[in-house]
């Protein structure tokens, strides 16, 4: 799988039961992606997640919604 970011990407972090990553990037947004083997990864969620750069992403709670 390549994904290009057209940026420095300095965290990434893979959902633990689906097919997505996630990419925090220098310019401070946030990229998630689903993949498949046989196809393109699609960007499925774009978010200006800080004005600087964005150093860290994780899923959380086992990568459900809510807390």
């Amino acid at each position: 799988m390549e994904i290009n970011l057209k940026n420095i990407a300095f965290d990434l972090d893979f959902h633990p039961s689906n097919q997505l990553v996630a990419a925090g990037l220098i310019t401070g947004n946030l990229f998630v992606y689903r993949y498949a083997e046989d196809s393109e990864p699609q960007r499925v969620l774009k978010v200006r997640a800080h004005s600087e750069s964005c150093r860290a992403v994780r899923f959380i709670n086992e990568g459900r919604d809510g807390c």
